[in-house]
């Protein structure tokens, strides 16, 4: 009996991606956890990296412990599309704090907000 699998967004602004490869073939078992497809998505890292003149990318939230499956494909995609030569040395990390780095981020400007908030 055909089961429906949700895919999740991999980024906040993710709408959709375009399927890729398979992995798994039909009628084969499969796991919560599995890697069961391939999917091309935007690539908005290197775009901003560029526009923000950073070489270092820090990734929090569930994507950060999302190992190898997703962070050797969009290390790929990275040297791939980071052509600007000031963009070679791009580094792209997990977060340590993880899930915890956006919530530890927001309390650290409320703690801080006269050095970080604009007037207005």
């Amino acid at each position: 009996m055909p089961t429906n699998i949700l895919m999740p967004a991999l980024s906040p602004t993710m709408t959709e991606g375009k399927l890729t490869r398979w992995l798994k073939h039909v009628g084969e078992n499969i796991r919560a956890g599995d890697v069961i497809a391939e999917i091309e998505t935007e690539l908005g890292i290197a775009g901003a990296a560029a526009l923000l003149d950073v070489d270092l990318v820090v990734l929090g939230g569930g994507f950060a412990q999302a190992g190898e499956p997703l962070w050797a494909p969009l290390r790929a995609a990275l040297a791939e599309h980071a052509r600007l030569g000031f963009l070679a040395g791009l580094r792209v990390l997990p977060a340590a704090l993880g899930q915890h780095s956006g919530l530890v981020g927001a309390a650290a400007l409320v703690h801080a907000a006269d050095r970080y908030a604009t007037p207005g």
